[in-house]
């Protein structure tokens, strides 16, 4: 398995571990955004950006964490 590949692999691995968490969050804003009046499409937007800048970041965290930069601190925990 290459470097590349190997990198891949870890952000995969950590947001997987990380899902349990991730849609709930993703849907407790989503529903706080259609009770506070935003309505059934603000509901859907916010719940698709708060899935997507999640993973995001834990996908990016992996990938620091792993590539082997002795200064990379991960920020979003181990």
């Amino acid at each position: 398995m290459n470097r590349a590949a190997h990198l891949r692999y870890c952000a995969y691995v950590s947001v997987r571990k990380r899902a349990y968490w991730i849609v709930p969050l993703a849907l407790l804003l989503g529903l706080v955004a259609f009770v506070l009046g935003g309505g059934l499409e603000l509901a859907l937007v916010t719940f698709g950006l708060v899935l997507v800048i999640s993973v995001l970041a834990v996908a990016l965290d992996s990938v620091r964490r792993h590539s082997g930069d002795p200064e990379a601190q991960p920020f979003l925990g181990s």
